[in-house]
C-alpha cells in the first residue's frame, strides 16, 4: 500500500490540523522513530481496560449530570451517550457536520462545536459554529456563528465558551450578555486544541498541537497573560498533543494523537507516559458514578474504542 494509502488509512478524518499531517509525515519518514525522551509515570497503566471499541472515529468526551459518557462521532455527525461500560451507545443528536467539541451547560444543555475541518486554517472565513442541544429532548439549535474552528470547546462558570483552532493561531471566545450571544473569533492570537479549566476558573490549560507544547492562559489579566508550562524536545516535540483532561489533584492529563500515549502533568509541567499504544487518542475526561469509575480516566480514540486506565485520576 502506497504512503498515502496509508495516511487516509490511519487518519479517520480530514479536520486532523496540518500541524498534524506534519507530525505524522516527520514521524514516518524518520529512521527508526522512538517516543523514549518522556519516562513511565509511576502509576503506569500497562493493559488499559477497553470500555467500548466500533469503527466511527470518535473526537471528544464528556459525562452529563446523570454519569452518562457522551462521545462525538466524527464520521456520523452525532452525539452517543454510553451508560454503563460495555453497554451499547445511544444516539442523542445527529446532523452535526464535522462535529468538535462537547462542553455541558445548565440543566440539559450541551454545548457541540460544528466546523472542526480544515476551514479553520483560514480563520477569516468565520465558517464554524457552535450548537446547543437539549440532552433530553435531543431538539438542536445553532448558538453562535462566526467562529474559526471548533475543535475544542471549553465552558466557565459564568457561561463563557473557549472555542479551540489546532489549525491556526487562534482561541476563540464565546459570551452571553443578558441573552446577547457575542462571538470573538480570535479572542487569542494562540494555537489551541485540548483546553480545560482549572478549578478555580482562573487559569485555562491548553495543548498546543505542533510544536506540542502544554501552555497556560490567566484569565485573571488583561490581555491575558500565557506561559509554557512542558515543552517536550526532540521526537516528542512530534507527538501532536490533542485532548486534556485534569482531575482533583490537580494533574493534567494529554491525548498525544501522533505517539498513541496519554502524558501526565503537574503544573509545574513535569511529564511522564500513562499509557501507550492507545492509537490515535483524541481526547480524555475523568469517570462520573455511579456507572464509570471516579478514579479512572477514560480515553478516546479515532481508531474507534474508549479505554479506561484505571486508577489513573486521584
Amino acid at each position: 500500500m502506497s504512503y498515502k494509502a496509508n495516511v487516509r488509512h490511519l487518519v479517520p478524518s480530514a479536520a486532523k490540523s496540518a500541524f498534524q499531517w506534519l507530525g505524522l509525515a516527520a514521524a514516518i519518514g524518520a529512521t527508526s522513530p522512538t517516543w523514549a525522551g518522556i519516562p513511565k509515570c509511576s502509576d503506569y497503566v500497562a493493559a488499559p481496560n477497553v470500555v467500548m471499541s466500533q469503527s466511527n472515529a470518535l473526537e471528544s468526551i464528556v459525562f452529563d449530570k446523570q454519569g452518562r459518557m457522551l462521545l462525538s462521532n466524527i464520521n456520523k455527525g452525532e452525539i452517543w451517550a454510553l451508560a454503563s461500560p460495555g453497554g451499547a451507545p445511544t444516539t442523542v443528536a445527529s446532523g452535526i457536520s464535522t462535529i468538535g467539541g462537547l462542553a455541558l451547560g445548565e440543566g440539559d444543555d450541551l454545548y457541540v462545536g460544528s466546523g472542526n475541518s480544515l476551514n479553520g486554517a483560514i480563520p477569516s472565513l468565520g465558517a464554524a459554529s457552535i450548537y446547543k442541544v437539549n440532552l433530553a429532548s435531543g431538539e438542536t439549535q445553532r448558538y453562535a456563528t462566526g467562529l474559526a474552528m471548533s475543535n475544542g470547546v471549553k465552558r466557565a462558570a459564568d457561561g463563557t465558551l473557549y472555542v479551540s483552532d489546532d489549525l491556526a493561531k487562534v482561541l476563540g471566545r464565546v459570551t452571553n450578555q443578558n441573552g446577547s450571544v457575542h462571538v470573538d473569533k480570535i479572542w487569542l492570537a494562540q494555537n489551541s486544541n485540548g483546553m480545560v479549566l482549572s478549578a478555580d476558573g482562573k487559569t485555562l490549560y491548553l495543548n498546543q498541537t505542533f510544536p506540542s507544547k502544554l501552555k497556560a492562559v490567566d484569565l485573571t489579566t488583561s490581555p491575558p497573560a500565557v506561559s509554557t508550562i512542558a515543552a517536550p524536545a526532540g521526537l516528542d516535540s512530534l507527538s501532536v498533543f490533542d485532548g486534556l483532561a485534569m482531575d482533583r489533584s490537580n494533574n493534567l492529563f494529554i491525548a498525544a494523537w501522533l505517539a498513541g500515549k496519554v502524558l501526565k502533568a503537574d503544573t509545574t509541567g513535569s511529564l511522564c507516559v500513562l499509557a501507550e499504544g492507545l492509537s490515535f487518542p483524541s481526547d480524555l475526561a475523568v469517570g462520573v458514578p455511579p456507572h464509570f469509575n471516579a478514579s479512572s480516566l477514560y480515553v478516546t480514540t479515532h481508531s474507534g474504542k474508549v479505554f479506561e486506565l484505571p486508577g489513573a485520576a486521584h
